[in-house]
């Protein structure tokens, strides 16, 4: 899981989450990637701009992201890195 806050994090942990990375301290897609060779579904459930490519980045060829989050303005990302890598969004 991906979460910015030290408590959350230390929470998810308490509650059996394998790992919880702070991404104000790492890049999260590139910890995740290393960790997993890329997921096979992430979760966008932030509704934050920059964390949807993030989500999509983070899937490995074939892998699936999951919007959930309410969205209040625009989100951009390049559709080449889902279809290139046959993800579905």
């Amino acid at each position: 899981m991906v979460e910015p806050s030290a408590e959350r994090r230390a929470k998810a942990l308490e509650l059996g989450a394998i790992s919880a990375i702070d991404p104000m301290a790492d890049d999260p897609v590139v910890k995740i990637r290393e960790a997993t060779g890329g997921v096979h579904v992430a979760f966008e459930v932030t509704g934050v701009p920059r964390v949807l490519p993030q989500c999509i980045d983070c899937t490995r060829h074939e892998g699936q992201t999951l919007i959930v989050s309410i969205w209040e303005g625009d989100a951009s990302f390049q559709p080449n890195t889902a279809v290139l890598k046959e993800r579905q969004l």
